[in-house]
């Protein structure tokens, strides 16, 4: 964990100290619950991953201007998705994942 000390500056130049705070970031990806692979991809994307069992998991991919190219729900057993992703244009896109109180974003790139 890292130790940041946290200030507020307005514009006007006031500063007010908003203390420390303890910030962990996880390099590695072992505990992570949602994969989105390959990246960058070609003709599918796959997501996978560890939902639980309670909540269904809704799934919207966007492209970089924001425009939604997919919105899917799917029942937490199922454990992945396969999304054919060949008539997409080459660019960037955002994976957004939620189920419960879990939400993933996750940027990656389609190439030709």
């Amino acid at each position: 964990a890292y130790r940041y000390r946290l200030s507020f500056v307005e514009a006007d130049g006031t500063v007010t100290e908003l203390g420390a705070q303890d910030v962990t970031i996880n390099a590695g990806r072992p505990d992570q619950d949602v994969d989105v692979f390959p990246n960058p991809f070609n003709d599918q994307l796959i997501i996978a991953g560890d939902f639980g069992s309670t909540y269904d998991v809704e799934i919207t991919v966007s492209d970089a201007l924001g425009r939604r190219v997919l919105t899917t729900t799917i029942p937490p057993s199922q454990g992945a998705l396969v999304i054919p992703s060949g008539s997409w244009a080459s660019g960037v896109y955002v994976v957004d994942v939620t189920y419960g109180r879990t939400q993933r974003h996750t940027a990656v790139v389609a190439k030709l």
